[in-house]
């Protein structure tokens, strides 16, 4: 699992200027690899998302040319029905990585779901995707909701947990970040994991408290964040 605080090392700059001018052609060819191919290029797939979370871990800020490229690269995997587990727990780390380092990309990811593709993309038919399209348009944050709903439903640890470590991170970005990350329910679904009896190893177990503490932590600049999670937990229980 990719942790932004336990891999070393955390963010190292490119070592040379030669290297530097390398990251743009390879995090471009990496994202057209998983614009333009399918599934059946799977080894290849697993191999562009590891070098896009390379390039954008040693240089965080290195987006900006590429940035409609890798929003739009990443929706498509994150929504996409049973994408690879490999593919997506790179891309999961990448954005915990981004989130980590404070880089703007996070909230170019931020902005509602805004048609019926997703709805679609997971097989819904015309009436339910109906039902659900006002409230995830309006309300509902598009790729952290999405990121939520792999930390509730994934039947893979190493994507249910870098999901939650993912959303760790992004909870403790900014006051938009935070409330956009306790809108989705991801606390309730730590406790749950928590209070049911698994097979969760202790590294498992200090990653879920530690997202649990960032999402109680108090918001300085405000508080009345800290109240609407008091009243989203109300509401649920």
């Amino acid at each position: 699992m990719g942790d932004a605080d336990t891999h070393p090392p955390p963010f190292i700059a490119a070592a040379t200027t030669a290297q530097q001018s390398t990251d743009g052609p390879r995090l471009q060819n990496s994202l057209n690899f998983l614009k333009n191919y399918n599934a059946e290029h799977i080894l290849l797939r697993r191999r562009a998302a590891e070098e896009i979370r390379i390039v954008l871990n040693s240089r965080p800020n290195a987006y900006e040319p590429f940035k409609d490229d890798i929003v739009d690269v990443f929706n498509k995997i994150l929504k996409k029905p049973n994408e690879d587990i490999l593919v997506l727990e790179q891309i999961l780390w990448a954005i915990t990585n981004l989130s980590h380092a404070n880089s703007n990309l996070i909230h170019e990811l931020l902005p509602t779901v805004g048609s019926f593709s997703f709805l679609f993309g997971l097989g819904l038919r015309l009436a339910s995707a109906t039902a659900l399209l006002f409230e995830s348009v309006t309300t509902i944050p598009g790729i952290v909701r999405v990121i939520a709903q792999h930390a509730k439903t994934s039947t893979a640890s190493a994507v249910r947990d870098q999901a939650i470590m993912c959303l760790g991170n992004i909870v403790s970005d900014c006051d938009a970040c935070r409330k956009d990350v306790m809108k989705t329910g991801v606390f309730e679904t730590i406790l749950d994991l928590l209070q049911t009896p698994t097979n969760l190893n202790v590294k498992q177990r200090d990653h879920y408290a530690w997202t649990l503490q960032n999402i109680l932590r108090p918001s300085p600049s405000s508080p009345y964040l800290n109240v609407l999670l008091t009243q989203v937990t109300r509401k649920d229980v």
